[in-house]
């Protein structure tokens, strides 16, 4: 089932993404944080093409889907020194 907002959202996502990968690393983390960067963006756009309004708890769940549909495409490579791990004393 297409959805317009979360194709919109997708884009969005792309394109701060790009941008951000320029200079930075991507990391699991940016994708935690990317919502409320860019959700004045989504709603501008939103507007734009006429839709009608979302609340937020519609618009996290379709950035959600969207992320998830974002990252399944374009998977973020994770720093190996940047993962959590337990310490081998936590297991004895």
């Amino acid at each position: 089932m297409e959805n317009k907002y979360i194709d919109i959202i997708i884009k969005i996502i792309a394109s701060k993404t790009k941008e951000y990968s320029q200079s930075n690393s991507l990391s699991p983390a940016y994708f935690l944080n990317l919502l409320p960067e860019i959700q004045d963006s989504i709603i501008a756009v939103i507007k734009v093409y006429g839709y009608p309004e979302i609340d937020e708890v519609t618009l996290k769940n379709y950035f959600d889907t969207a992320k998830n549909q974002y990252l399944s495409v374009n998977p973020i490579d994770i720093d190996p020194s940047n993962s959590l791990s337990k310490k081998d004393s936590e297991h004895g």
